[in-house]
């Protein structure tokens, strides 16, 4: 059976008194919800990790403190599309054709061929840059 979080109650009345508008105080209120259920979850499987076998888990303040540290790490840091690696794998085969298609420039093959790599290369290349962060 998994671990369910304690639930977090959040005083609304503070909010209006911070000066929080109603889509602030709904951000925040999903914030600190999120927040508190990752840190929970990992704060419990850093627990699981340290018990011995057959013992019971006991999830520590330092447990809790590395959880808090592990999400901290990780805030804002942008995540990678999945379709970048490909283009990247894109541009360095375009790169080596052009390379090939260098050395037989004399040639039409040769040409078109670099022309073609080069092109390929270079909007692999604008689209990586265009659309990461």
């Amino acid at each position: 059976m998994p671990d369910i979080a304690p639930p977090i109650t959040i005083s609304q009345t503070e909010l209006t008194n911070a000066g929080f508008t109603n889509s602030g105080s709904d951000r925040y209120n999903k914030s600190v919800l999120e927040y508190g259920k990752i840190l929970f979850d990992k704060s419990v499987n850093y627990g699981e990790i340290d018990k011995a076998t057959n013992a019971t888990r006991e999830v520590t303040h330092e447990h809790v403190k590395a959880a808090a540290h592990s999400i901290a790490n990780s805030y804002g840091k942008p995540i990678k599309p999945k379709w970048i690696m490909p283009v990247q794998i894109g541009q360095y085969l375009c790169a080596a054709l052009v390379g090939l298609a260098g050395g037989h420039i004399d040639k039409t093959e040769g040409q078109i061929g670099f022309a073609v790599a080069f092109a390929l290369g270079a909007i692999l290349f604008i689209i990586e840059k265009s659309n990461s962060k």
